[in-house]
């Protein structure tokens, strides 16, 4: 596996409420499944093990930014997944254990170790990357794990899968949809974000989607349990229902905590509070 790297390159990414810009460093990451995008925050050279930062669905690495900048110079490691972002298209209809796969070629290329981190989609993700590579991952965060574990909900979630086919209205309601997810007052500009993740992620957005349900993710989480880990439970977030029994599973520490579904967004720095218990992991 080999690594098409610019390290020489720096990226200037200025985003509406951060004090002052950052300065992260990008790569192209060969996997088995294609090259994966990914953004690096931090000193190379922090002792800690990295946090691997893991987005929803269908969104992209500038999901975790304003946190990844929260956390100084603990070094980030936050991929786009396959199909999503600045990653390449998916090459065929991929599974968890794909997703999973494509992230760990990454940022093993990386580092030897991570904390594992993930959103929604990204928590599946995150909590995949840890049950897979076990030793490897020193800490799990998890933020809303959907954890629709009967076969018919789940049947129901994914006919809501179809393509979208985007004309000016299908736009500007995509806009309005979007603009409403977040708190009064959002920066114009943080919804232009979202909306572009979402239209980069094209006509079959929901390809990881489909690889959640058709998973087992109560096998899931069970796999990655014996590690230090949080559970974050924003109460707007609807996902956090399903919270306390995703603890239970892991045997981790339940958070519960101000926010929604945005909260990354919305309020970065209760997050990277939250966290603190992983992060000296």
């Amino acid at each position: 596996m080999t690594a098409t790297q610019h390290p020489d390159l720096p990226v200037l990414e200025p985003t509406p409420g951060w004090a002052t810009p950052i300065t992260s460093r990008r790569a192209l990451l060969d996997t088995d499944f294609g090259q994966m995008h990914v953004r690096m925050t931090g000193d190379p050279d922090h002792p800690a093990p990295p946090l691997l930062l893991v987005h929803q669905t269908p969104s992209s690495s500038r999901e975790w930014m304003r946190a990844a900048v929260r956390l100084g110079p603990r070094r980030c490691i936050v991929p786009d997944l396959m199909g999503l972002g600045f990653s390449d298209p998916a090459p065929h209809a991929m599974s968890l254990s794909d997703h999973a796969t494509a992230v760990l070629q990454a940022v093993s290329e990386l580092t030897g170790e991570w904390v594992a981190i993930g959103h929604h989609t990204g928590a599946v993700v995150a909590t995949a990357v840890a049950g897979a590579q076990p030793a490897a991952t020193t800490g799990l965060g998890i933020i809303g794990y959907p954890l629709y574990d009967g076969w018919r909900v789940r049947y129901e979630r994914l006919s809501n899968c179809t393509a979208a086919h985007y004309d000016e209205d299908a736009v500007a309601d995509l806009w309005r949809r979007t603009a409403s997810s977040y708190a009064d007052g959002v920066a114009e500009d943080v919804v232009l974000e979202a909306v572009s993740d979402k239209l980069l992620a094209g006509v079959v957005w929901y390809g990881t989607y489909v690889a959640l349900w058709t998973s087992d993710l109560v096998e899931v989480a069970r796999r990655a349990a014996g590690r230090p880990a949080v559970v974050l439970a924003p109460e707007g977030d609807g996902l956090s229902r399903f919270a306390p029994r995703v603890a239970e599973l892991l045997g981790a520490r339940l958070v519960p905590m101000a926010g929604g579904a945005r909260i990354l967004t919305d309020d970065p720095d209760a997050v990277v509070g939250a966290l603190a218990p992983l992060l000296g992991s």
